[in-house]
């Protein structure tokens, strides 16, 4: 019964409660934008692909194989949520990322940004082309540790093809924003989806590409912050009824 509450409890915080001024909001044609990207040495990432479309890439590093590592994103068509002002919404997938995650030699990524650009329209009523802005934090490892940052022992598990990488998402106050009714709000970024298990970070497999959903909700402007509190807490939710199954996916590693 109690882990049924604390489930049910934290279903509440993301969804809200709903109210007769529930508005159905649809971010249309979203587009996506790498930028601002930092490299290890303080260099900025070059190698952009297909920035301002729905299927936008960024990548950095000499092969020490085959090619570069780097990010994607795939936005995710019309995705459409039910918002219970002033509580918000619940989560909604913002769109597909990916981390190509190859062995190459420094330098490696540090930090970058997402610039998720979107029409907006609530109620069927245009508010504008909005844009909100995501910061990407890298952490590249070294192949050949032992045992590794993340995921434990070399050779095992996610670290099967050498240490794994770990990427975050958070939100940016940068962000663009929208009303419905008097309040204004944003699409927050919670964190990633790999199958059915959320995550706050993204731990990414060596010599290969790794994808998971990337997950936001609306949220009152105030209350999207750095830190995805709420994914958190739905997670933590799911593992007391048993869940969530730890599967985190994984991407790329230095060969540094």
């Amino acid at each position: 019964m109690r882990t049924s509450f604390v489930l049910s409890a934290a279903l509440l915080a993301l969804a809200g409660t709903a109210s007769a001024e529930a508005a159905t909001v649809v971010f249309g044609n979203i587009t996506g934008t790498w930028f601002d990207g930092v490299l290890a040495d303080g260099s900025a990432p070059t190698g952009f692909v297909g920035n301002g479309t729905s299927n936008a890439q960024v990548r950095w590093g000499q092969p020490a194989e085959t090619q570069q590592s780097g990010y994607g994103f795939v936005a995710a068509v019309d995705p459409t949520i039910v918002v219970n002002p002033p509580a918000g919404s619940g989560t909604v997938v913002i769109g597909t990322f990916s981390h190509f995650n190859f062995p190459i030699f420094p330098p490696s990524a540090d930090t970058i940004r997402l610039r998720l650009t979107s029409d907006v329209t609530v109620d069927n009523v245009s508010v504008g082309q909005v844009d909100f802005i995501y910061d990407f934090d890298h952490s590249e490892t070294t192949n050949a540790a032992d045992p590794c940052d993340f995921g434990g022992a070399n050779g095992q598990g996610l670290n099967i093809n050498g240490c794994a990488d770990n990427v975050a998402a958070s939100f940016s106050n940068q962000s663009g924003s929208f009303f419905i009714g008097t309040d204004r709000y944003t699409l927050d970024v919670l964190g990633f989806r790999v199958g059915n298990t959320p995550v706050t970070n993204f731990t990414t497999i060596e010599r290969q590409v790794n994808t998971a959903e990337l997950i936001g909700r609306v949220t009152l402007f105030s209350a999207a912050v750095p830190e995805p509190t709420s994914w958190a807490m739905l997670i933590a939710g799911f593992g007391l009824v048993g869940a969530s199954q730890r599967r985190r996916r994984a991407f790329g590693a230095a060969a540094a």
